[in-house]
């Protein structure tokens, strides 16, 4: 056994600090101790893990991401306006194909109707040769009979 300065063994110390109450507040102090040291350490691991994570990424990569983003969007646009123009293509096509349609089936309404004032027409244009040659022959008959009464007038 070793001896102290002042005499005393080291289980003698060991006793007088459990007599005195010392070893209580050296076990809070122990622990104290332990907590904080693994506090650290873990502290010390999380450093380091961040440091390696560092070094591996890119500093770079974050302006790469942004670059990508950005052609993506551009491609979904240039994409988008594509498919745009292909629906507004087609529904042009359907518009023009319904509206000749309409205009096909309007047409045979017209043609029909076109056909009443043909006929109309032809029926006036007919009735009015017909007074046009009744007035012919009224006015024949007429130059007939003052030709008829000047030869009656001249015998």
């Amino acid at each position: 056994m070793k001896l102290f300065v002042d005499g005393t063994t080291k289980q003698g110390l060991a006793e007088e600090f459990r007599n005195r109450g010392w070893g209580i507040g050296m076990d809070l102090n122990y622990n104290n101790v332990k907590y904080f040291r693994a506090f650290g350490l873990q502290v010390l691991r999380d450093t380091r893990e961040a440091g390696i994570q560092h070094i591996a990424d890119d500093p770079l990569k974050g302006m790469q991401d942004t670059k990508n983003s950005m052609m993506l969007s551009a491609a979904d646009t240039a994409l988008g306006e594509t498919r745009q123009s292909g629906l507004d293509k087609a529904s042009q096509e359907l518009a023009d194909e319904v509206k000749k349609l309409i205009d096909e089936r309007n047409d045979v309404d017209r043609v029909s109707q076109d056909k009443e004032k043909e006929k109309e027409e032809k029926e006036e244009k007919e009735e009015q040769l017909k007074k046009a040659e009744d007035e012919e022959q009224a006015g024949m008959q007429e130059e007939l009979l003052q030709l008829k009464g000047q030869e009656r007038g001249s015998i």
